[in-house]
């Protein structure tokens, strides 16, 4: 393994579906439970911007996802930022969550329904800013899994921590340049991606692709796979980093491979 600071690596994103709507086990699911009556869903937006803000006249949404099919139910904040959705009824065969958009930025977050009704949710949102001056890298990993002779491929796996370090989420411009966006190696294919930024969607750019979301305050990590083509017995591996690494990680099985950088530490093992 190689480490060094602020060296260049880049990544590529292709967004899971919102967190919210993530199917999740139930504990405790029963048929006796599926007929429980219907229950009252309540909770708050709450503005965690400095400056906070007016949260009445927000829409909403109730998110019901099952196998068979999903169903939305919308309402309308408070003055206060309260909202209530009356008559939900469980289904232990069901997810359920709650989202909002502020200001350009999605934001949702799961139903605990261990107990039904569920506790009252607190959904968090801050102010936007299409300034992405609070955004850095802390930390960034490649792994070289290892190479196919066979096919000619290397198969690679990045992991990026992306940290907005300010009180807003960024929200994109309306420019390419204004997107969050990442670097693939020539040739490269079969990408899979995970992340933990929720509403994501990604777009094919010049040299990889980039992640349209917003970025709320706080660490949001950001997983993706892929391979990329090889000839003979070497190759070599660029990455830029557009809002640089603190740390970087580049790793290999042993005897996988044999790696060799300029700009990075003795290789351990």
């Amino acid at each position: 393994m190689a480490e060094g600071p602020r060296s260049t690596v880049r990544a590529c994103v292709l967004v899971l579906a919102a967190a919210l709507l993530v199917s999740t086990a139930v504990a405790g699911g029963s048929a006796a439970r599926a007929q429980e009556a219907a229950a009252t869903v309540e909770g708050r937006v709450v503005n965690a911007s400095s400056d906070g803000g007016n949260m009445g006249g927000l829409a909403v949404t109730l998110h019901e996802v099952k196998a068979a099919g999903r169903q939305e139910l919308e309402t309308t904040t408070e003055p206060d930022g309260r909202f209530t959705f009356e008559g939900v009824v469980f289904d232990s065969e069901t997810a359920y969550g709650v989202s909002v958009v502020y200001q350009d930025a999605f934001y949702g977050v799961d139903l605990d329904v261990s107990k039904w009704p569920p506790v009252p949710v607190e959904l968090t949102v801050y102010d936007s800013s299409s300034d992405d001056g609070a955004l850095a890298v802390s930390s960034a990993s490649v792994l070289f899994a290892g190479a196919s002779p066979e096919t000619g491929t290397v198969s690679a796996m990045e992991i990026v921590s992306l940290v907005n370090s300010g009180d807003e989420t960024y929200v994109p411009g309306p420019g390419v340049m204004d997107l969050l966006r990442f670097g693939l190696p020539s040739g490269a294919s079969g990408l899979r991606v995970e992340t933990s930024l929720v509403g994501a969607n990604h777009i094919q750019v010049d040299r990889g692709f980039a992640l349209v979301a917003s970025v709320p305050p706080g660490s949001h990590e950001v997983m993706y796979a892929y391979e990329f083509p090889y000839s003979g017995e070497e190759t070599a591996f660029e990455r830029s980093v557009r809002y640089g690494a603190e740390n970087l990680r580049v790793m290999t099985p042993e005897d996988a491979m044999d790696l060799a950088a300029d700009s990075l530490g003795e290789a351990r093992t």
